[in-house]
């Protein structure tokens, strides 16, 4: 399965990088923005499959770090477009979603309320 999602992943990598140069044909940009979202969104798949099973093989702090990183970009932002704020608030959700997985999957592991 995990296969698959990554050869997904594949094809929507090629599949956004078609629309980088009908970007370039068209000029819309938000064509463009989409599609390395939903790139990006499928080439993550395999991290977040094996955070949720395996949480003790991720860091932390190396996904809090990067959604840090990503926050203080959107105190650059002059024109809060589209263009502007959807790669940097998906990064954000993306990497706050696997910190979260990964406490999640952890704390009920070590948690003194965890019977199983």
């Amino acid at each position: 399965m995990l296969e698959f999602l990554v050869f997904i992943g594949v094809l929507i990598n090629v599949w956004g990088t078609s629309f980088l140069i009908l970007w370039g044909i068209t000029g819309n940009l938000e064509i463009a923005i989409i599609f390395a979202i939903l790139s990006d969104f499928f080439a993550a798949i395999p991290t977040v499959v094996k955070a949720w099973k395996y949480p003790e093989t991720e860091t932390v702090l190396a996904y809090s770090a990067a959604a840090v990183s990503v926050i203080t970009s959107l105190f650059v932002i002059k024109n809060w477009t589209f263009s502007e704020y959807a790669f940097p608030l998906y990064l954000i959700t993306i990497n706050i979603s696997l910190v979260l997985i990964i406490y999640k999957k952890n704390f009920a592991r070590w948690s003194i309320f965890n019977m199983g």
